[in-house]
């Protein structure tokens, strides 16, 4: 494995981000809830949405009910805005911010 600078890793989010951006692959919702865990019913959604393609889900925290709604679906990632790197916007899609997630990642962007 070879080390990266930290600059150079915010860096390559950032490019990823805005490439993403001017594809209109990104998604900014308040917030991702759901009332019960049902990952029938989050795949529905996610379909009826954004169709058959990979997606990437980022929050700030997820609550118990979109982990274990989630967790089946094969071609949707989830990760908190922390763990975001620039593989993962990349790698998928789609990607569907929540408005905490998509703050603290320009916050760790901009630092």
């Amino acid at each position: 494995t070879k080390k990266i600078n930290k600059e150079v890793k915010i860096l390559a989010l950032r490019r990823a981000l805005f490439d993403r951006a001017v594809e209109q692959k990104v998604c900014l919702m308040e917030s991702v809830t759901v009332s019960e865990p049902k990952t029938k019913q989050f795949s529905a959604i996610l379909e009826r949405i954004y169709g058959r393609g990979k997606v990437l889900l980022v929050d700030e925290k997820f609550e118990d009910n979109i982990i274990l709604a989630t967790r089946n679906i094969e071609r949707l990632f989830v990760t908190d805005a922390d763990s975001l790197n620039a593989w993962d916007l990349v790698r998928y899609e789609k990607i569907i911010f929540s408005e905490k997630a998509f703050d603290r990642i320009l916050t760790r962007m901009h630092a």
